[in-house]
């Protein structure tokens, strides 16, 4: 599990997960193969768009408490059926410095 970044929480930032090296040909059908959470459960997560025949999903996070570490999973069903999760992390701060 990486840590993917940081985020100040007035920020609505989006991520995304790339499946294609995870599930070759196949593809995730829909938005409804393809759901977020967050925990702790006190940062806003809105589900993007998927494209159809996709492999790329994508996830806006909004909030969060500084100085806490979110861990943010993506669970996928695919047109084979196979189940398939990721979870990263988002460390929130106060300020994003260069």
């Amino acid at each position: 599990m990486s840590m993917i970044g940081t985020k100040i929480p007035s920020e609505i930032k989006d991520y995304s997960l790339d499946w294609s090296k995870d599930i070759g040909n196949d593809v995730i059908i829909n938005n409804s193969n393809s759901v977020w959470t967050v925990s702790p459960a006190d940062m806003t997560i809105t589900q993007g768009t998927l494209a159809s025949n996709s492999t790329l999903t994508t996830v806006w996070l909004s909030g969060g408490s500084v100085g806490t570490v979110y861990y943010v999973r993506n669970t996928i069903i695919t047109t084979s059926g196979r189940n398939l999760s990721k979870v990263f992390r988002v460390l929130v701060v106060d300020n994003n410095f260069l």
